[in-house]
């Protein structure tokens, strides 16, 4: 049903219905609330923020393979501003072991990917 009504044209006096799972929004909700109100009015815009299992997430990110696929082919700009976000948030980085940190450098593409998604998963949540 709700894939049926996004992008419909609402109904006399209905709703329009956006369905977005773009992992990066979480990161954007305040910004996204603020374009909803300002474009439809107080109280017309809900948000509902689903979270999955984060070794799940940190395998499906691993499956890419190559960091340019999941982080950016430029110079893996996605992966830095995670990186910037993660030194913002002191009492998470400062509690990553050395051992974790090893993995987020790690030659072995799939490992360095899976501890990067789990950094991910942590910092949307």
């Amino acid at each position: 049903r709700l894939a049926s009504d996004a992008g419909q044209q609402p109904q006399q006096g209905g709703r329009r219905l956006v369905v977005e799972k773009f992992p990066e929004h979480a990161f954007r909700a305040p910004f996204l609330a603020g374009l909803c109100e300002q474009g439809l009015g107080a109280g017309r815009c809900y948000f509902i923020h689903l979270v999955r299992d984060g070794v799940d997430v940190a395998r499906s990110i691993a499956r890419f393979g190559n960091s340019a696929a999941w982080y950016g082919a430029k110079e893996e700009w996605k992966w830095k501003q995670l990186l910037a976000a993660l030194r913002d948030e002191e009492e998470f980085s400062g509690s990553l072991g050395a051992d974790f940190k090893r993995y987020l450098e790690s030659k072995d593409a799939r490992i360095c990917l899976f501890a990067r998604g789990l950094v991910e998963w942590a910092l949307s949540v």
